[in-house]
C-alpha cells in the first residue's frame, strides 16, 4: 500500500520540478516579464496589461549573440502549456531554433494579441496614422490589423486577431496603450 502512495508523490514532485524553469513558471505576470526584458535588454521596455487577456508567451531574441526583441502574446485565460516544453530538453530546443530566451509558456490556447518591442528601426511597415496624438504605421496580415510604434530606441508593434478585436477596436487598444507608455514616462 506504501508503494501506491509514494510513486503518485513522487510522480507529483518530479512534475513540479519539471515546471520550475523560468518558462513555464505559473506565476509571471506584467511586472515579472517587464522586468526580466528590461534587465535583459539593458534599458527600460513597457509591456502592457491587457483586461481580459492572460500573457500566453513571453521571450527575447537574440541578434548576433545580443538580446535584441521582447515578444509577448496575450489569451483567454492560459491553462494548457505546449506538451513539448514541460521538460528542460523541449525547453532547450524550443530556444535553440528561435535564438530565444524563453521568460513564460508558451501555452496551446490561441493567442489575441502579438505584442513586441525591438531594439531596431523600424522600417516600413504600413500607411502612417494618428493615434493618441502619435505617429504610427498601421496595415493588416494574416492575424489582423497591426500597427508599429517608433521611438527613439527602438519600435513596438502591436498584432490584433481579427476574430476577436475590429480594426476600430485595434486602434482604440493601441491609442490606450501609448497613454499608459506616456504616462509611465516611457515615451516623449
Amino acid at each position: 500500500m506504501k508503494r501506491l502512495i509514494v510513486l503518485p508523490a513522487v510522480m507529483l514532485l518530479g512534475f513540479a520540478a519539471s515546471c520550475s524553469h523560468e518558462g513555464i513558471e505559473p506565476s509571471k505576470g506584467v511586472d515579472d516579464i517587464q522586468s526580466e526584458a528590461a534587465s535583459m535588454l539593458d534599458m527600460k521596455v513597457f509591456i502592457p496589461d491587457f483586461e481580459n487577456l492572460d500573457i500566453h508567451t513571453a521571450f527575447v531574441t537574440h541578434r548576433r549573440g545580443e538580446p535584441a526583441m521582447v515578444d509577448v502574446h496575450y489569451a483567454e485565460d492560459p491553462q494548457t502549456i505546449e506538451s513539448d516544453l514541460q521538460t528542460e530538453e523541449g525547453i532547450e530546443k524550443w530556444e535553440e531554433n528561435r535564438n530565444a530566451k524563453l521568460l513564460y509558456g508558451p501555452y496551446k490556447e490561441r493567442e489575441n494579441v502579438l505584442f513586441s518591442f525591438s531594439k531596431a528601426p523600424a522600417g516600413h511597415y504600413g500607411h502612417e496614422i494618428q493615434v493618441a496624438g502619435e505617429r504610427v504605421q498601421f496595415s493588416e496580415n494574416s492575424i489582423g490589423p497591426y500597427f508599429v510604434y517608433e521611438i527613439e530606441e527602438g519600435h513596438y508593434l502591436f498584432n490584433y486577431l481579427r476574430s476577436r478585436y475590429s480594426n476600430a477596436e485595434a486602434i482604440e487598444k493601441t491609442g490606450d496603450i501609448i497613454e499608459q507608455m506616456k504616462e509611465e514616462g516611457m515615451v516623449p
